[in-house]
């Protein structure tokens, strides 16, 4: 059957009404009330149609490329296969690099597959495929544990469409294995207890431990495991705590001999404590700036009352939904959170429902209230997403099971339908809309055959050839199809660059910034559509000449100035100057008797790539002068005598390049800018008195 039998089969059962539905859904089938028979027909319905959204999204996924973030992460993956640690394609090849942001549970699968089968595009989607699979078996398990296997079967259809999943879940992102993870390790804790509970809290603690690793937001998931566990221990509906006390144990060892093989790997290929400790508080800082707890990236509003406003209008957009009916759907979860934790705790269920529905509250206030605008995306909150829906089915299953040990009248049952019915309308919305978009669902044929040309082009590129992207536009989607390294341009300074080595750039689609405008606007390239992806072949590193305009040609400037006939310097920082990079020109005009002047600040020896004091070296119209060392942690004013040879005349413009043999350290600033001095002023003058 293909994939677009989805739809028919969908209108063929749009007879059955939401009650009778809901019926099916129950608890227990009732033989009093329906055959055997007729029990199964919902169940071999949404079966039927888990198995081909199942197929139709691999169908799809297998063919995707993956993600920007998500090559990153393969690139790591591929390293491993090949031996080289765990590391990037990329610039440097830092060990456990800051912006790798999914952890090794998902990494470490990804180079199994590339050892055994190698790195292409449908390889790089199997632990994508075998997470989502286990999502969906985690969301059945949940849901059958107390509920139905309609319901369950229901539950695992709309978590495998819930909006945005098909690409956040198959671009090589972390967050669907790291809720996969946690929906496993609740269903392994709350699992049958009659056969070695002590083993599966056990495994439970591990399951949790890994997806915090594989991602850091699932401390959120942890926490709401953990509350509820000791909850539990507070609370035992049998009233004995010892056997709790026991499982909790083997829950928090589980989880921390993970941790400690995790870190204790990290702390030797980081080479020590001492390095094990810098980088985790490198990394914590970036975690609390990323989650809006420190300082550092922006929110467009001020207000607490805005940013919910605004939040709340890109979750709907999220949802795909009216703001109403996504603030009606929020108003819900938190009804079904405090219904839950009311809840008596001899009655089943209540636990591990409350568990994913505390962690869908949690997520989805620290998404709406807490994370920075400027990071308030899709896939950040996509996870809190399947967390409500998962969690609601599990409060309907849970409720349904309450209302149907008692006697009932039929306004109640009218009333727990009505109620039933509501909650269930957003999953059943995006189950229809989903199946709709999946069946017109394509990945973009045209985009990887371009994309795997290039990457095939890289790979066939001599060994010595050097091949460049520019800061954090690394094209990692290209290096890890063509499986080579491929350098950052902002590292490595023009003028020590090996002559007769070929130099590419590499293209690849980004966002509305050209990345490689610098390099365009100063070297010759081979052509190519902006924008496309394009290998590019540097024909020469020698900078265009400026050509005099409209604006005055100037003969001494403060770095500072908004100057127009300036090239490779970097923006102006005000009062502080501007940072020359490694290659800069500008277009001066000198008058009879000068001589040119520098006056730069350079960084501590320490903050440098090269163990040696910046060499800068200015040229007019191609001719050199004596190249000069700046002074290390100081100001240095550099004076460059004209050579007679170089035949300039006075008050004709000059082409004059400053170029610097150093750069300073990304690793210590941060900042993917190539930074050699900062500049001062600089300018023609003349004999000093």
């Amino acid at each position: 059957m293909s994939v677009s039998s989805i739809w028919n089969s969908e209108a063929a059962a749009g007879t059955t009404t939401m009650i009778e539905m809901v019926d099916g859904m129950n608890m227990r089938p009732d033989p009093a009330r329906s055959s055997k028979a007729l029990s199964l027909v919902p169940s071999v319905f949404f079966g039927l149609l888990l198995s081909l959204l199942f197929l139709g999204t691999v169908q799809v996924a297998v063919h995707s490329a993956p993600s920007f973030d998500g090559a990153m992460n393969l690139e790591v993956a591929s390293s491993i296969a090949q031996g080289e640690g765990y590391r990037r394609l990329y610039a440097q090849r830092d060990v456990f690099p800051h912006e790798i942001q999914t952890g090794a549970p998902y990494i470490l699968p990804a180079a199994a597959v590339f050892k055994i089968w190698g790195v292409a595009i449908p390889q790089a989607q199997v632990v994508n495929v075998a997470y989502f699979a286990l999502l969906l078996a985690t969301t059945f398990l949940l849901v059958r544990q107390r509920g139905s296997r309609t319901l369950a079967l229901f539950a695992a259809c709309t978590a495998a469409i819930v909006p945005g999943i098909l690409r956040f879940g198959f671009g090589g992102y972390g967050e669907i294995p790291a809720i996969a993870l946690v929906f496993a390790a609740t269903a392994t804790f709350y699992s049958e207890r009659g056969r070695h509970p002590l083993a599966t809290a056990f495994m439970a603690g591990i399951l949790l431990a890994l997806a915090v690793i594989t991602k850091t937001v699932m401390l959120i998931g942890a926490g709401a495991l953990c509350l509820c566990i000791i909850l539990e221990l507070a609370f035992p509906a049998d009233g004995r705590r010892m056997p709790h006390i026991k499982r909790m144990g083997s829950f928090v060892a589980g989880g921390m001999l993970a941790m400690i093989a995790m870190e204790s790997w990290r702390a030797v290929a980081l080479g020590g404590a001492d390095a094990w400790a810098n980088w985790w508080a490198e990394e914590t800082s970036g975690i609390f700036k990323q989650a809006g707890v420190r300082t550092g990236l922006a929110d467009t509003t001020t207000g607490l009352l805005a940013k919910l406003g605004l939040h709340l209008q890109y979750l709907s957009q999220n949802y795909q939904l009216a703001v109403w009916a996504t603030a009606l759907w929020l108003v819900l979860l938190c009804f079904a959170g405090v219904a839950m934790l009311l809840r008596s705790p001899e009655r089943e269920g209540k636990w591990s429902t409350l568990t994913i529905l505390i962690t869908a509250i949690v997520y989805t206030a620290w998404w709406l209230l807490v994370t920075p605008t400027a990071k308030a995306w899709h896939r950040r909150i996509i996870d809190g997403m399947i967390c409500a829906d998962v969690g609601m089915i599990m409060f309907i299953a849970a409720w349904l099971g309450d209302l149907r040990n008692r006697t009932c009248s039929s306004v109640t049952r009218i009333s727990m339908t009505f109620i039933t019915c509501m909650v269930l309308a957003l999953p059943l919305t995006w189950l229809v809309k989903g199946s709709r978009a999946l069946i017109h669902a394509r990945s973009n044929p045209d985009n990887n055959h371009a994309l795997l040309r290039v990457a095939e082009e890289v790979r066939a590129l001599p060994k010595n050839a050097y091949i460049f992207g520019v800061g954090w536009y690394s094209a990692p989607v290209i290096s890890l199809l063509a499986e080579r390294p491929i350098q950052d341009f902002n590292d490595i300074p023009v003028s020590r660059m090996e002559t007769g080595r070929p130099v590419y750039f590499v293209q690849a689609p980004s966002d509305s910034s050209d990345y490689l405008e610098r390099v365009r606007s100063s070297y010759q390239l081979s052509g190519a559509p902006w924008g496309s992806y394009a290998l590019l072949k540097a024909t020469s590193l020698t900078p265009s000449p400026l050509v005099p305009q409209h604006d005055i040609v100037r003969r001494h400037i403060n770095a500072a100035d908004n100057y127009s006939y300036m090239r490779g310097f970097n923006e102006s920082e005000g009062s502080n100057g501007r940072w020359l990079s490694d290659d800069n020109l500008i277009l001066l005009t000198p008058e009879a008797g000068d001589h040119f002047e520098l006056i730069v600040y350079t960084l501590s020896q320490t903050s440098y790539m090269h163990n040696s004091a910046p060499k800068i070296t200015v040229s007019f119209n191609g001719c050199a002068a004596p190249a000069q060392d700046s002074k290390p942690g100081d100001v240095s004013k550099l004076n460059f005598p004209i050579p007679e040879s170089c035949g300039l005349a006075p008050g004709q413009p000059v082409n004059i390049r400053i170029e610097v043999d150093n750069l300073v350290d990304a690793a210590t600033t941060r900042d993917q800018r190539a930074l050699a001095v900062l500049g001062k002023e600089l300018g023609f003058v003349g004999p000093q008195p």
